[in-house]
C-alpha cells in the first residue's frame, strides 16, 4: 500500500471512529475514543514500516 493509500485509510478509521463514538461510549461508559479508535483499526502489523502499525504500538503504551 503506498503512503496516501495508507494515510486515507487512517483519516477513514478516524472518521468511523468518530462517527460511531457516541454509541460505543452509551454501551460502554468508561471506553476512551483512543481505545475505540484503535479498536477498530484491526490487527497490527509487526511490520516497523507501516505507519498505522508503529502509531497503534506507540498509543497502547
Amino acid at each position: 500500500m503506498s503512503g496516501n493509500e495508507q494515510v486515507l485509510v487512517e483519516i477513514q478509521t478516524f472518521l468511523v471512529a468518530l462517527a460511531s463514538y457516541a454509541d460505543r461510549v452509551a454501551s460502554d461508559p468508561k471506553v476512551t475514543f483512543e481505545e475505540h479508535h484503535v479498536s477498530l483499526m484491526g490487527p497490527v502489523s509487526r511490520d516497523a514500516s507501516q505507519p498505522l502499525a508503529r502509531a497503534a504500538r506507540v498509543g497502547s503504551r
